[in-house]
């Protein structure tokens, strides 16, 4: 993981060398995960400008839950996911939102751990999503959005033949580093 940030951000100094813009995100997700339950996560992720409105993120997801913490029957669930994201983002030319529509892929992690029936699964797979939503451009370095989709976690042992995956809605916070939102003259 380690390896991966370090690429990242050799990769987010060399970008703005070619006039992309690059985002930096914090993430908050409620996520329905099937078989390892609905949960609250967070994450961040890191992405460039590659086209006019097409953007490409590698976004990380963390989500941890805890049912009857200190109880004979206690379970705790996780779910973490690592993702390629490719993203359209249509831009409204009179208003400061855009229209984002998103399709990921990429690694996944899910753990259910039940004390009270001995249960203790973890594996590791492939997982895709695909969501839409609306991003406001508030300044020309910070943009709240919000989307709602769909993932799928895809796994061959502990989880075969198991539904791992369901809705999802993410709430973040992008922040421009190198480049601009918009035009300062643009009509909004």
């Amino acid at each position: 993981m380690k390896r991966i940030l370090l690429i990242l951000l050799g990769l987010s100094l060399w970008i703005p060398s070619a006039r992309a813009a690059v985002y930096l995100e914090g993430v908050a997700a409620y996520t329905n995960a099937g078989k390892a339950d609905t949960m609250l996560g967070f994450g961040a992720g890191v992405g460039f400008q590659a086209g006019e409105n097409i953007n490409i993120f590698l976004r990380g997801l963390s989500h941890t839950k805890t049912e009857n913490a200190g109880a004979m029957d206690k379970a705790e669930y996780s779910h973490d996911m690592v993702m390629g994201i490719f993203e359209y983002a249509y831009a409204f030319p009179t208003a400061p939102f855009r229209w984002i529509t998103s399709l990921g892929v990429g690694m996944t992690m899910t753990e259910v751990q039940k004390d009270s029936q001995s249960v203790d699964l973890s594996e590791m797979g492939m997982a895709f999503g695909v969501w839409t939503g609306f991003l406001w451009t508030a300044t020309q370095h910070i943009a709240p959005y919000l989307q709602i989709g769909y993932h799928k976690s895809m796994y061959s042992e502990d989880f075969e033949g198991e539904n791992v995956g369901g809705y999802q809605v993410l709430f973040g916070v992008r922040f421009t580093l190198f480049g601009r939102n918009r035009a300062l003259d643009s009509d909004y």
